[in-house]
């Protein structure tokens, strides 16, 4: 959780931040762009640059490593339920052919949370990595909660929102996996143990034992 959280606010406000400082105060002082829109274009070219860091940077950091996956035939069950209803519930919220002028896009936090609670962050990066994508290409189609604006207005509630999602949802994945790790390692002293109290019953029952 301290690792997650320090990457958390390293890439979606730190780095960012003097990024798009930087960036826009030399497209000023360069006459490309006026001071009157530095607002503006300061809060896109941070939330673009937090975008990436909270959603495409955890997919590629967690997906392009080595992790051996051994789940039992009811979790790929699980996992292919999820994944299934996860793009309906996208397509519902995200496109309005299906669902008019009613998708709110908080309706597919219960999906972020049920990946994040029954599966690893490599599955919550990747399922933010999909609602990113699919929401960014609606938006830019004129679908969705976020269709009717202008298209730099609607990108921008796009990427505020994949934000927060995205906070919250390897937040509470990472507090899962360690609370799933702190487990297992309780389990395993409790192992070792009872191999250590069996081991010392079986010597005081035994003491000659012991000695040859």
């Amino acid at each position: 959780v301290r690792d997650c959280f320090v990457f958390l606010c390293s890439g979606a406000f730190v780095g960012p931040v003097f990024s798009a400082t930087i960036g826009v105060t030399a497209l000023a002082l360069g006459g490309y762009v006026s001071f009157s829109e530095y607002e503006f274009i300061w809060v896109t070219w941070w939330l673009g640059n937090a975008v990436s860091a909270l959603v495409l940077a955890p997919f590629l950091i967690l997906w392009f490593r080595r992790h051996r996956v051994e789940w039992a035939w009811q979790k790929l069950i699980e996992l292919g339920f999820f994944l299934v209803s996860f793009v309906l519930i996208l397509q519902l919220v995200f496109t309005e052919q299906f669902i008019g002028d009613y998708g709110f896009p908080i309706f597919t936090m219960p999906w972020f949370v049920w990946v994040a609670m029954r599966f690893s962050p490599r599955e919550t990066a990747a399922a933010l990595l999909l609602a990113a994508i699919f929401s960014a290409d609606a938006t830019l189609k004129g679908l969705g909660p976020f269709g009717d604006r202008p298209v730099s207005e609607a990108l921008l509630h796009v990427q505020l929102f994949m934000s927060v999602i995205a906070m919250t949802s390897l937040m509470l994945s990472a507090a899962v996996l360690e609370r799933r790790r702190s487990d297992e390692a309780l389990r395993e002293a409790d192992r070792r143990k009872d191999e250590f109290l069996a081991s010392l019953s079986h010597e005081l029952r035994n003491p000659l034992a012991s000695m040859y």
